[in-house]
């Protein structure tokens, strides 16, 4: 089971690998249709459940607020299982999944996805915001682990900090907080006008990707509670560090 485990965690990591560590073979020019995820940070993302999970055990859960096609949350999944920390912590994906402004996010569709590569289960919690009020399920109940990995993948900047005001609670100290579409000026004012509310300092950091559309895009991360000078490495061996 193990060695199956495995087998799905590479089957997802492997398509995405071209597009963060310059490897040579090159991409189809429909890869956007084919891929699971479009998003340019994989690797970042990645990385923080390595570093953040695994290497360090900060406690707590991982929350994707923006679901996408599903491939990150597959990703996340197939890692716990692959590291047997499935059942220990819980894959929550909040989504408007009934909303037709929102794309690819059929729940459907997204369970499919998972199905596929053997990751959907009981340890996968999805929640429908397109009726439900965010602040109904985003609750302490809801994450009574805390939340060691935090995902934020929306477009519109009343969501970003809607997302960080309800969920950042949560964070562990020493969990992460990973924001996707860091080159979109609303993003990244909403999270910069969240921090700055609140007194945050933690030191953010920039990671260039390649998305699905071969577009260079930004992601951002902080670490809770690492101040704005932090002992701890980069997640990713190349990124740039921002003052914000």
């Amino acid at each position: 089971m193990q060695i199956q485990n495995l087998q799905n965690f590479h089957s997802i990591v492997d398509p995405f690998l071209p597009l963060n560590l310059g490897a040579s073979r090159p991409l189809p020019q429909d890869y956007g249709a084919q891929s699971w995820a479009s998003i340019g940070g994989i690797r970042l993302y990645r990385r923080a459940l390595e570093t953040v999970l695994l290497e360090e055990g900060v406690a707590g859960d991982i929350l994707e607020a923006g679901v996408d096609r599903g491939g990150t949350g597959v990703l996340a999944q197939t890692f716990l299982q692959a590291h047997s920390m499935h059942g220990c912590r819980a894959l929550v994906l909040a989504e408007k999944y009934e909303d037709d402004s929102v794309m690819f996010a059929e729940m459907r569709d997204i369970k499919s996805t998972f199905s596929r590569y053997g990751a959907l289960d009981e340890n996968v919690h999805f929640l429908d915001l397109s009726s439900t009020q965010a602040d109904d399920v985003i609750t302490k109940e809801t994450f009574d682990k805390g939340i060691a990995v935090l995902k934020i993948d929306v477009h519109q900047s009343r969501d970003v900090k809607q997302f960080l005001e309800l969920a950042y609670r949560y964070v562990t100290e020493g969990g992460i907080v990973i924001v996707e579409d860091w080159d979109v000026e609303r993003v990244r004012k909403a999270v910069v006008g969240f921090r700055e509310g609140a007194g945050f300092t933690d030191a953010i950091f920039e990671v260039e990707g390649l998305g699905a559309d071969h577009k260079i895009s930004k992601a951002a991360y902080w670490r809770k509670g690492s101040g704005p000078h932090p002992s701890h490495r980069c997640i990713v061996d190349l990124c740039g560090r921002a003052e914000w």
